[in-house]
């Protein structure tokens, strides 16, 4: 018997012109956990190759204006598409048709319409296959930890979870890389008084593949506390829209520069959090311990699940930032979240408004105090050999 091979939640991109066979694959690959991404001609395949990051790509050969074949080309020519499979799908069956496609740069052909077990077969091996070779290359370029923090939703402190657990990690003599990965106003170059920093919206105007290590060091202002971070926008002229490929090519760059980098996120899921999401050891979503937003970070995290994070990959951080006194406990919050809560922030109002007054870190402005007790706990959880939640 054929054992049977299930996706990873990994994002295909389907191009053909024929709708009903768009439809076809899209329910056999969906029936499987794949994610799936549709464009009718060879234009929607290059841009939704651009801006979705396929982990593999069926083209159809033959589509009006660009042929499947000079897709073919094109991907081959862009880094960050040279090496992602390519599968072409033609009705043509000829051994020269799949010499013409092998020459294009596929790396398999299938015949139209493709028979279900095949076409699975044929795109697990290559994912598989991909998936060897991406772990055989990261065994031989030193790699440091990356960890993300996401909001339930808006204002429930992740930006002082975020900067304050990069500074205690850079107080381990470790070096730290904090990235404000917001396409509006970051709030961080204020609350650290660098309001005339250098920030993320030069990166966003790069083509993603020209965005490398110096590109990179450019932006980073050197904090005092040993973190280096990448502000987010401080005008409203810099604002730019975070896509996927920006937000993956920056995040790679800084964990081949740190042991450690920490990503501030905001709250709401899209496809660059999703790219940075594939990359990150550990994605938690800040939440606080209120009804409202307890369901919120219930639907952030089965928007992480779908995208194929699961077990000690995702987790929760409970955030009292309003120091509200009717709340709910965290034996409730975990039950209802379905996850490790990783780390707690007790209300302490009167010293993180103090501590940023003096554009300063809570943990090193008031270290005795009982929030950067929790968040020195948190790390420590964080650098264990495996990631492991508190007992409630």
């Amino acid at each position: 018997m054929t054992e049977q091979v299930h996706g990873h939640g990994e994002t295909i991109l389907v191009a053909d012109d024929a709708p009903d066979i768009v439809r076809l694959i899209e329910l056999m690959l969906k029936s499987e956990g794949y994610h799936v991404v549709a464009g009718k001609n060879g234009e929607e395949a290059l841009s939704l190759a651009a801006r979705a990051k396929p982990a593999l790509v069926l083209l159809d050969v033959m589509m009006p204006g660009m042929s499947g074949l000079e897709v073919c080309e094109r991907l081959r020519g862009r880094p960050e598409t040279a090496d992602v499979p390519i599968i072409l799908l033609s009705a043509l069956g000829q051994a020269t048709d799949r010499v013409k496609g092998l020459r294009a740069g596929a790396d398999d052909y299938v015949s139209k319409p493709p028979d279900r077990e095949e076409l699975l077969t044929r795109i697990a091996i290559h994912l598989s296959r991909m998936r060897r070779l991406r772990e055989a290359q990261a065994q031989t370029i030193k790699r440091g930890k990356v960890f993300c923090f996401m909001g339930a939703k808006g204002g429930v402190g992740t930006t002082t979870v975020a900067h304050n657990v990069a500074v205690l990690l850079a107080q381990q003599k470790k070096s730290a890389i904090l990235l404000e990965l917001r396409p509006y106003f970051g709030t961080l170059a204020v609350q650290l008084k660098y309001p005339q920093a250098e920030n993320l919206a030069p990166l966003l105007d790069l083509d993603p593949a020209r965005i490398d290590g110096r590109e990179l060091a450019a932006r980073l202002y050197n904090t005092t506390t040993g973190v280096k971070v990448l502000f987010g926008p401080q005008k409203i002229e810099e604002f730019r829209e975070l896509d996927a490929a920006h937000a993956e090519a920056i995040v790679r760059q800084a964990a081949l520069m740190a042991d450690y980098t920490v990503v501030d996120l905001p709250p709401q899921p899209a496809e660059a959090q999703r790219a940075v999401a594939q990359l990150s050891d550990l994605f938690a979503v800040v939440v606080e311990p209120v009804s409202d937003c307890v369901y919120s970070a219930k639907v952030a995290l089965r928007q992480l699940r779908e995208w194929g994070l699961f077990g000690n990959r995702v987790a929760a951080v409970v955030s009292n930032r309003s120091g509200l006194t009717t709340t709910l406990s965290l034996p409730e919050i975990r039950g209802q979240l379905a996850c490790e809560i990783v780390g707690v922030a007790p209300f302490a109002g009167e010293a993180c408004l103090i501590a940023m007054n003096q554009g300063a870190p809570l943990v090193l402005f008031r270290s005795e105090n009982v929030t950067s007790g929790t968040l020195r706990e948190m790390v420590g959880r964080l650098t264990a050999d495996t990631i492991i939640g508190i007992r409630v």
